[in-house]
């Protein structure tokens, strides 16, 4: 009366998952995949892959400019000046394009 047949056992099979362990179940996500998760912990998560990248000569290992924007950053200012006028720097900037733009024959 009580015994198991493959009956049985085939609808068992069939039936559809219920519960609220298998309602967690069916909602599961993937969190190792990149739309969960920000870019930067996706890449720290991937091994190190070295490129190849010849460094241009005008930057530091570190990637900061090698040589100073001016010839010689110690003629910038008047002499006893302490700090660097970035203002005046930027005026002689200014002034060096205007000079280049006053070279370059205009289309009129």
């Amino acid at each position: 009366k009580n015994a198991i047949n493959s009956w049985t056992l085939s609808q068992a099979m069939a039936r559809r998952p219920m519960g609220w362990c298998n309602r967690m179940w069916s909602k599961r996500i993937n969190i190792w995949e990149c739309r969960f998760m920000r870019a930067d912990k996706w890449l720290v998560n991937h091994p190190y892959h070295e490129v190849k990248f010849t460094r241009p000569f005008w930057l530091t290992r570190r990637g900061y400019p090698n040589f100073p924007r001016s010839s010689n950053p110690h003629e910038l200012g008047p002499k006893g000046q302490k700090y660097c006028n970035m203002s005046k720097i930027h005026q002689q900037e200014i002034q060096e394009n205007r000079r280049g733009q006053d070279l370059v024959p205009s289309s009129e």
